[in-house]
């Protein structure tokens, strides 16, 4: 597990070998709103080695299917910690799969090392 930081974009980058997924997050400022996410947002990654370039790679991943996943994840690590956790934006990459509900441990385990003030690798913003 890779956790990042960009700007106010939080990402956690899991690379098993036979699955790999990205999950970016920005955490809202207005923590009295009953929604849990403001926005949702598709933003593919960007791949700075060129080693391998696929032309229109197949979609596996949906933004209901990271919505539901990741809100699911959020719900429970906010019940876990007892705490209030809100996101304002979601970032993933849609050819990602979305199998077994990575999403869901994707975003417990981001909110678990943000929450014990661990650290996230900090990289310019674009």
């Amino acid at each position: 597990m890779q956790f990042l930081k960009e700007g106010e974009i939080y990402k956690v980058i899991r690379i098993t070998g036979s699955q790999n997924n990205f999950l970016g997050i920005s955490f809202s400022e207005n923590e009295n709103s009953d929604l849990q996410i403001i926005e949702l947002e598709v933003k593919p990654i960007e791949i700075t080695k060129p080693v391998l370039k696929i032309i229109n790679p197949p979609l596996l991943t949906t933004k209901e299917e990271i919505e539901q996943q990741v809100l699911a994840g959020l719900d429970s690590i906010n019940e876990s910690l007892g705490t209030n956790y809100r996101l304002s934006h979601i970032y993933f990459v849609p050819s990602d799969s979305c199998e077994d509900e990575v999403y869901q441990l994707l975003i417990a385990m981001l909110i678990r090392h943000y929450h014990n003030g661990k650290e996230f690798k900090e990289r310019p913003q674009k």
